[in-house]
């Protein structure tokens, strides 16, 4: 199937006609990377089933699950609020209760299986080593931790009132049970474990030393607004979430501002030599869906607010059942919508808006960058895991430009996050490159594959190991991708004369066989149904059949799109978290794209004869962008999916080739034009 085109001229700096486009070349990118795009899984509780069960998985049960808590091990912490119980899970998923009793409410402290809650909200895991929440219906503060019992070192879990007296709200400061709360509900706790806590309906934030002084921290006691200025001259409207930022060199701590629909912020100002309340994104007392920058965004009744290692919040927008991300871009906050679909609730797990949450009021999120949300009205736990950018060497959720030459094995990559280049020596002639997250650190490993012994050479890029594993033999195409699900490429190949596929899953080791395809099928692999797992799928190029085998049902789709002359180049072309139907027709450099999002179908003309479809999210907005690279002059050629401008690089020359595993398989296949 391979041809020779007729060549055509290219002039730097000018319109380019062959792209069928009235454009002039920009000549450095200049988006922000906001497209970070996370997959939701359920990993505790069973929707629509209410009940206090211990044990792993689905077999745990929950009742309106509110704020969440990590420590410093990563087990996370559970407000069951209409248990009244404080649930743990840890990171292998047993789920138990930590404390309180799902039989009865009350106030008791004590051991904390005796000790008992009324409908508590909060929770945090503070740096003392204690996990403290709020009582809300009890209008208290309380403790739990490990006691010292008699002279062996060992401890009694138990729980006591740290602040409060119960069944008595009111808006006193004071030590201990003279202060006075009314329905206290976000808490977290800064450095030196001092606590603060969002006094929901006072609507102000209150302050609790180690040794129990409460004062008034900010907003003004029982007086709702939305001033900003000195803390304590600003006003809140019932905050429910409050968040510290553990990057910031300054005390920096975040309000989820719930009943004004905004996002706040407390920070110290030098010039003022004091803290002050500014907003950060959404508009006082309006709510929406909008995703935008700043008060250009909108949010309906934010309940839990956590905030990332490098300052990113993450937002559960309780009354839109979404997740919602806001990141710090200059001097501005934008806000994107990573998880759910505004207005739209129910319960399904797959990536970003494919996702749906039925009221999440609790949100946290790990040093690896996992989320973890409370799916209150779904009886569950969910998990986000970001899903790793194909071709992010930096981990900037970027593509970076990235070449092989095969006679020297050297790859050469231009990294998007500094433009620094790299070249590493990782392979030999024989081999081809099969690039992908192995470890499972966000970053793109350096791998080949050596046909003729079946091995895999990867280089991890966590800690810079290199392992081999034998899984595949001559007659195979290689054809890695995340088909567990797992975070982790996976090892697998395909058979052309059988259509057989062979997975060696991460998770567990187990490698399996899968019949797909025919000895005139192409695979082109992807997650075609959007639920974070790499879909088995084939092209044939004869018919421009595409054949889908779903891994969230099992079921075999067809459809259409493509003819004998058009090479695959499947992508996430609309952003929605789901592979779409692509093909690129080398003659003409023509892109017929059909995106899942809405079926619409479409074509473009971005390329010529000679160049070669290298599609990748290059300007890190969660879209696949259109791009070429042509192997004489070494230029790629890259249409942004988020303003639609294009850029030109340099990089790279004749005897390189891309390193992409589609490229390598269409190339496999016969399917690159000569040049």
């Amino acid at each position: 199937m391979k041809a020779r085109y007729m060549r055509q001229i290219v002039v730097r700096g000018r319109r380019v006609a062959a792209f069928g486009l009235t454009v002039f070349l920009m000549m450095a990118c200049t988006g922000v990377a906001l497209g970070q795009r996370y997959v939701f899984t359920t990993i505790a509780g069973q929707v629509g089933m209410v009940g206090s069960n211990n044990g792993t998985g689905t077999a745990a049960l929950f009742s309106q699950p509110f704020h969440l808590s990590l420590d410093a091990s990563t087990n996370l912490y559970v407000v069951d609020n209409g248990n009244s119980t404080i649930r743990r899970i840890t990171p292998a998923g047993a789920v138990t209760t930590y404390t309180g009793n799902p039989t009865t409410v009350g106030t008791n402290n004590g051991v904390a299986s005796a000790a008992r809650f009324n409908g508590p909200i909060g929770v945090v895991a503070s740096p003392d080593g204690n996990i403290y929440s709020t009582d809300t219906g009890n209008d208290t503060v309380r403790w739990t931790g490990f006691v010292p019992f008699g002279h062996s070192g060992l401890g009694i879990l138990q729980t006591g009132t740290l602040a409060g007296q119960p069944g008595t709200f009111g808006t006193a400061n004071g030590t201990g049970s003279v202060a006075r709360f009314d329905a206290p509900c976000g808490i977290t706790a800064d450095t030196s474990s001092n606590l603060y806590v969002a006094d929901f309906d006072n609507s102000s934030i209150r302050k609790i030393t180690p040794a129990g002084v409460v004062t008034t921290f900010a907003g003004q006691t029982g007086t709702i607004g939305t001033n900003d200025g000195l803390a304590t001259s600003a006003k809140f409207s019932r905050p429910e979430a409050l968040a510290f930022d553990k990057s910031s060199l300054v005390f920096t701590m975040y309000v989820a501002d719930t009943y004004n629909h905004t996002i706040r912020v407390i920070g110290w100002d030098r010039d003022l030599w004091n803290y002050k309340v500014s907003t950060v994104a959404g508009q006082p007392g309006v709510t929406g869906t909008n995703d935008g920058v700043g008060a250009t965004a909108r949010f309906c009744t934010p309940r839990a607010i956590a905030v990332d290692n490098s300052g990113n919040l993450f937002v559960a927008d309780t009354g839109n059942q979404t997740i919602r991300k806001l990141t710090h871009v200059g001097t501005n906050w934008v806000v994107t919508t990573v998880g759910g679909l505004g207005g739209t609730f129910g319960h399904a797990d797959g990536v970003g808006t494919v996702a749906r949450f039925h009221f999440p009021q609790g949100i946290a999120v790990d040093a690896a960058g996992n989320l973890y949300v409370s799916d209150s009205g779904n009886n569950t736990i969910r998990k986000g895991r970001p899903i790793t950018t194909p071709g992010d060497v930096d981990k900037d959720n970027k593509t970076d430009l990235m070449l092989y030459h095969p006679q020297s094995g050297n790859w050469y990559i231009r990294l998007s996050s500094n433009l620094a280049s790299r070249v590493v020596q990782w392979g030999w002639a024989e081999t081809v490159p099969v690039p992908g997250d192995y470890d499972g650190d966000g970053k793109i490993d350096l791998a080949v594959y050596h046909p003729g012994t079946g091995n895999w050479y990867i280089l991890r890029s966590s800690d810079g190991v290199s392992v081999t594993s034998n899984f595949g033999w001559s007659e195979t195409v290689p054809v890695p991708g995340d088909y567990d699900g797992d975070g982790k490429t996976d090892v697998a190949v395909y058979h052309p004369s059988t259509g057989n596929w062979y997975i060696r899953r991460s998770s567990d080791g187990v490698g399996v066989t899968i019949h797909l395809g025919w000895s005139e099928t192409i695979p082109v692999p992807g997650d075609y149904d959007g639920d974070g797992k790499t879909d088995l799928a084939v092209y044939h190029p004869g018919t421009g059949n595409w054949y889908i085998l779903r891994s969230s049902d099992g079921v075999v789709v067809t459809t259409h799109l493509g003819w004998s002359e058009t090479m695959p180049v499947p992508g996430d072309y609309d952003g929605d978290g789901i592979t779409d139907l692509a093909v690129y027709h080398p003659q003409t450099g023509t892109w017929y794209i059909q995106q899942s999002s809405n079926s619409a179908g479409y074509a473009i003309p971005w390329g010529w004869s000679e160049a070669m479809p290298v599609p990748g999210d290059y300007d890190g907005d969660g879209k696949t962008d259109l791009a070429v690279y042509h192997p004489e002059s070494g230029y790629w050629y890259i249409r942004k999916s988020s303003d639609l401008l294009w850029s030109v690089s340099q990089w790279g020359w004749s005897e390189t080739i891309p390193a992409f595993p589609q490229y390598q398989i269409n190339q496999s296949f016969g399917f690159t034009p000569l040049p």
